[in-house]
């Protein structure tokens, strides 16, 4: 089979800091999962805080990745344990024919879809998570996440994980070899918690917000990064589809492994603005206020 070469597109964003680049693979037909990519490139004479004119560095020197649906395929696993707990928990149970039209929904439409009311959704995360330790080995990471994990190691990126499932899961599904790339693993967030791991994560790392990007495939994880003046990377290969991302105004939307390592190991001799004068903050369930260590494993 012969395959097209990428194509790319140049055109100047709405507020006109910053040039958006898309590649697409054309000529090949049906959409193709390996194919495209938007990424942020920046307006000539922007520097990163602290980086003198001229200098080169890493685009993110911090990479902060959600875990299931963004490292790991584990919506098979996933989908298993809801019918299960939908018969002890009495809410609807998603046949295979509705698989697609949930990747339209956000966590709210999704509870409302599956009926099951706010204040079970504790006691049904903690359900879940324990039930996957069952389960951590029919669950395995997306083609091309080890090699790109270990690329991004090589180049001194620093990495994170800041996930709602449990520790142990994470650790047991990525294996202690991939484990010890990872500096920091902030893991059981509630549904709308990730937004104090994210600052955990930032403050630990002694890193500013302007030079992180946080890598999910949910809007709630967008919602949290930009709580947080993050920029953030959309996966279209997890639960959210890429037309329902973009309207929210992630700044990466990547559809490919290869192409999100392409992006993430460029060097660029400036970067974006501050991502606090750059972002436009997207409606959250997080409040911009809340103390740094108001985290809550509830909801």
């Amino acid at each position: 089979m012969v395959r097209a070469s990428p194509t790319r597109h140049v055109g100047r964003s709405r507020d006109g800091d910053s040039h958006h680049t898309v590649a697409t693979t054309e000529g090949t037909g049906a959409a193709c999962p390996h194919s495209a990519i938007i990424s942020n490139r920046p307006r000539a004479g922007c520097q990163r805080p602290g980086i003198k004119d001229g200098s080169t560095s890493m685009k993110y020197p911090l990479v902060i990745f959600d875990f299931d649906g963004t490292l790991a395929n584990s919506l098979p696993c996933f989908l298993g344990i809801m019918r299960q707990l939908s018969d002890q928990n009495g809410f609807r149970k998603v046949e295979d024919h509705e698989v697609e039209q949930l990747r339209a929904f956000d966590v709210r439409q999704l509870m409302k879809f599956l009926e099951i009311p706010f204040w079970k959704l504790p006691g049904i995360t903690r359900q879940f998570r324990q039930m996957m330790a069952d389960q951590t080995d029919q669950v395995s990471l997306f083609p091309g996440i080890q090699q790109f994990l270990e690329q991004l190691t090589a180049a001194d990126v620093k990495l994170a994980i800041v996930s709602s499932n449990a520790k142990d899961n994470v650790q047991k599904i990525l294996g202690p070899d991939l484990v010890a790339l990872f500096s920091w693993m902030e893991c059981e967030a509630s549904i709308f918690g990730k937004r104090p791991k994210l600052r955990k994560v930032l403050r630990k790392s002694g890193l500013t917000s302007a030079q992180a990007i946080y890598i999910g495939d949910e809007i709630r994880d967008l919602q949290a990064a930009h709580a947080e003046r993050l920029a953030f990377g959309a996966v279209t290969w997890g639960h959210t589809l890429r037309e329902f991302f973009l309207p929210h105004g992630p700044q990466e939307v990547f559809e490919t492994v290869e192409l999100m390592s392409e992006t993430l190991l460029s060097k660029e001799a400036c970067s974006l603005k501050p991502a606090s004068t750059t972002l436009e903050m997207d409606p959250s369930p997080d409040k911009p206020n809340r103390p740094d260590d108001a985290e809550s494993t509830e909801l």
